[in-house]
This record gives C-alpha cells, structure tokens and sequence, in this order.
C-alpha cells in the first residue's frame, strides 16, 4: 500500500507544473513550500548533533550523511556548534534569523531571535562558508523527487484548507503573504512575521505530523489546523500586544499565579504570556466555527485550561462581545484595549477558582482508562434508570437489563439510580443503563466524561448530527479510580434495548441504528482526557 500510496503521488508531482526547483505550490491562497535556508540551518544542526531535530527515521536523513559526511567533524560544523548556542534568545530564534535572509544568505531586514549583531553576523559567515564549501543547493536540488513528492500530498491533503479566509475574516484585517514552511528536519512550530521589500510576510514553520514510510507526512487534520492558525494568529496578535506593552505590563503580577506552569512551556515572561493567552483563546473561537462549540469546549478550550492558560477564562467571553458587535469593531484592532481590560480586573478570587477549574478538567488523574466490559464480575452493580420519560419504554428496558444481567453477570446486583445516589459505591465496578436524563446516577456524572449526548447529536471526537446514535462508554468509579464503570446509553430510551450486540471498542464506541460508525479510545494531551 505504501508503494502504491507512493507511485501514484509521484505520478502527481511528475505531472504538475506548479512545483518548480523552488519546490512552493500555492493552495487557497497559502503557499507551501520547502525553503532552502531552513533545510540548510537544519542540516547543519543535524551533523552537530542538536537537539531541536525531530526523530523521524527517513531516507533523507541518509541522504545527508552520505552527502555530507566529510562535514560531521569538519571545523566549518565546530565553529557552527559554538556560534549557534550563543546565538539564539528563543527556541524559534533559528528560524526568525533564517527568514531574515535570502536564499544567498544575504540580510533582507534586521536579524530577529538573536542576541546582538556580532553573533548573528559570525553565524551567517559560517552558514555561508558551509553552503559553499559543501555545495549544499547541488545537495537540495538532488531531493527534487522527495520534496516534489511531499509537496504533491500536501496539494491533495490541504485542498479544502481555508484557513487564511477564516483568519482574515476574524481579525478584521489581512496580511500581505501567508506561507507555511515544511519544516523536515526541524521539531515545533513557529510563527515569525518578517518585512522585507515585498511586504510583511506571515509564516507558519511546522514540523511533520508523522512520516509514512520514508515520507515526511503532513496532513489536514484538527489538530494541524487549530496548531497553523494558532501560528499564523501571532503575527496579528503580538504587534499588537507590543503596541500596548504599557497596559499590558500594568497587569504583570498576574504571571506569578501561572509561572511554573507557563515556564515549563518555554513562557518566561508576562508578555509572552499575554500574547500565548489571546492566540489560544481566538484558535478556540476559531475551532467554534468549524467544529462547533460543544466540540470545541471539550477538545480545544480544556487542552488550553489542561495547561493552565487560565485567563482564556474571561478572555473568551470578552471575544464573545466582539463577535456580536462586529458592526462597531470592524476588526481585533479597534477591539483590542477592550479585550485588554480583561486583565486588570481579574481579582485573587478569580484566580482560585480559575485554578479550580483547571483541577476539576484534569480529572482523573490516572495513566490509563479502563477497557469497556473488564469489569469485575464480583463487586459488580448495575445501575437502572427511573426518570426516562416514557414509563412503559423505560419497564421493557428495565426486563432487558434483568435478562442481560442473568445471562452475563448473575451474581451482581441490580438497583436503581436513585439508590445508587444514596450508596457508597466506590469499591465496586458499575454497568450503568440509560440515557443521560433518564438515569439519575449517570446523569451527576457524564459531565467528567468527555462526551455530549443530546437530542440531535453526539459529541465525541467530532459532531454526529442526527438521533438513533447509541454510545457504549468506559470510564473510572468517579469515586475510586482504582474501579470503573461501564456505560450504555443513547439519544432515545428505546435505542438501549438490545444495545449489548454493539460491538464494544476499547474506550468508547458510537453506533447509529445499531450499527457501528466509530471505535474510539480516549487520549491524555496536557493532562485532559479527550475523544481521539
């Protein structure tokens, strides 16, 4: 399939005229390209062994030695070694300096990410020796076929990409280019915005997602889209923040209530912090348009809280006035010192409950979930609704549960919701039955699983619009998460009857009219369970 898979994108890249030797292809007005200064930072950095390098075993990493391996412990890679660790300020300063130059490594503006002119001068000296002396662009256009190649899945991936559309239309304002770096070689994603005689160019530089066989992947998944807004949202964030550098310090003691959390996410200072702040709360308004706002609640908005970005709390519903008063802030510049007042107002109390929350999210605190059905046969209730809204539905649910129980778990003990509400239930396992309103007990406690039933919908790892969906859900005891309990429920009481010959999957499973549309597992990202 791989070979395959690969044949016919080279059949695409040999056939489509828009990737010349610059290897950039423009879709829905974002070009993506592969940029030969970044390629040749990286492979320095390569040979000297850094650790900002992702670990993808590909092919072209071989290319490398082989063609480079004179270089591994030349003095031109030494001299490298030693300038570069002075060099940078930030984790993203390589890529600002690289940008900051032409192809022929010649200054275009003022270097950025470094820390004064010397080192960034001494830097591009020796950067422009080893681009010679290696005669790096017969290397670079040596790879014509892989970066053709990846190119052309990057076409086929990002067709329906509008990113750029959505972005404009939020922030009111548009910027002369928007370029996405296929970052091969590198580790993390930037967002460096750099003036140069054709306007102010926006990038976002982003590492590979994965790699299929010897091909560096990128795809156009939620997780890409939210991480190349996120990148592409500071070049209209940051100016402003440092435009208002004044009102924003004002608010400074704020950063003590976040700083371990924040500088172990590489945000030492409370205007970094600010600018990260307003970036991942627009992205989480940003992914309420697409995906939803229940969608977005349960995946983006609680990643965000997960790693304690805590004032995303009032800055969302500030960002909630601008959407409806589009008419009075025709962009996020006009409503930029209103988004700002947030801050000053935030009180102790906020920050306590703020942070209450952000413990509440993580919950529960364990390395793995449960298997759906491993319970333990022994110390097992089942669970049964009293509140489902047609009685006679809710009888021939409860005859199911009996005949389910005697067949499968004979010796566990059946009761009522609202008997299980006044027991202490937290040595046993559970199987609970019902809808979410219909059953008392599961009703108190849905709310910790990251999961939204409603009359025409479910929202999982996405929106399933429609009804007739039933869910088989896994989850811990939430009052012993050494215990668990297992879960089947749907949209309509009648939809649980019969619901056992559902396949199971690990973690969750959603089925339409009792046929199985996902299995799902739950994924752990910055300490918040999420539908993967």
């Amino acid at each position: 399939l791989t070979l395959l898979f690969i044949s016919f994108f080279q059949l695409q890249a040999s056939t489509n005229n828009t990737i010349e030797t610059d290897f950039k292809t423009e879709i829905n007005g974002i070009t993506f390209s592969i940029d030969r200064r970044i390629e040749l930072f990286n492979i320095a950095a390569y040979l000297a062994d850094f650790p900002t390098l992702n670990g993808l075993d590909i092919e072209y990493k071989k290319d490398i030695d082989i063609y480079f391996a004179k270089y591994k412990e030349h003095p031109i890679i030494h001299d490298f070694t030693r300038i570069a660790k002075k060099t940078f300020t930030s984790i993203d300063g390589p890529i600002s300096f690289m940008l900051c130059m032409d192809d022929e490594l010649n200054y275009i503006t003022e270097p950025q990410g470094v820390r004064d002119l010397e080192y960034a001068d001494s830097l591009q000296f020796v950067l422009k020796t080893f681009k010679t002396e290696s005669k790096f662009d017969k290397f670079f256009i040596q790879q014509k076929n892989l970066y053709s190649l990846i190119l052309s899945t990057v076409q086929y991936n990002f067709k329906e990409f509008k990113a750029k559309k959505r972005i404009e239309n939020y922030y009111g304002t548009k910027q002369d280019s928007f370029i996405i770096i296929l970052n091969l070689l590198g580790r993390g994603n930037f967002g460096p915005r750099i003036k140069d005689d054709s306007g102010m160019n926006v990038y976002c530089v982003i590492e590979p997602e994965s790699n299929l066989g010897d091909i560096p992947a990128y795809s156009a998944n939620r997780f890409f889209n939210q991480m190349i807004c996120h990148e592409f949202s500071h070049s209209f964030v940051n100016p402003l923040v440092e435009k208002h550098i004044e009102i924003v310090n004002e608010s400074s003691s704020l950063y003590n209530s976040i700083k371990k959390s924040m500088r172990s996410q590489a945000y030492w200072d409370w205007e970094v912090t600010v600018k990260e702040h307003i970036v991942r709360a627009i992205c989480c308004r940003l992914a309420a348009s697409k995906y939803g706002e229940e969608s977005s609640h349960l995946i983006e908005y609680k990643i965000e809280i997960g790693r304690r970005f805590i004032y995303l709390i009032p800055l969302i519903e500030k960002l909630r006035e601008y959407e409806q008063n589009r008419e009075k802030y025709s962009s996020i510049n006009d409503f930029f010192p209103t988004l700002l007042s947030v801050f000053p107002k935030i009180k102790e109390k906020d920050i306590v409950s703020y942070q209450s929350i952000v413990e509440e999210y993580r919950k529960p605190v364990i390395q793995t979930m449960p298997k759906f059905g491993e319970v333990d046969a022994e110390n097992l209730l089942m669970i049964i609704p009293t509140n489902e809204n047609d009685t006679t539905i809710q009888h021939e649910l409860w005859d199911f549960i009996k005949n389910y129980k005697q067949k499968f778990f004979p010796n566990s003990i059946i009761m009522t919701d609202k008997e299980a509400l006044k027991m202490d239930v937290a040595n046993f396992d559970m199987i609970i039955f019902g809808t979410p309103s219909g059953n008392l007990f599961l009703n108190k406690h849905i709310l910790q699983i990251p999961i939204i039933i409603s009359q025409n919908k479910i929202v999982a790892d996405k929106e399933y619009l429609g009804d007739n969906y039933q869910m088989l859900l896994s989850w811990v005891n939430p009052f012993n998460n050494n215990r668990q309990m297992s879960i089947y429920t749907a949209q309509k009481t009648e939809d649980i009857i019969r619901i056992n010959t559902i396949m199971p999957s690990p973690n969750y499973a959603i089925a339409k009219n009792y046929r199985k549309i996902k299995n799902g597992t739950y994924k752990n990202v910055m300490k918040i369970w999420i539908c993967d």
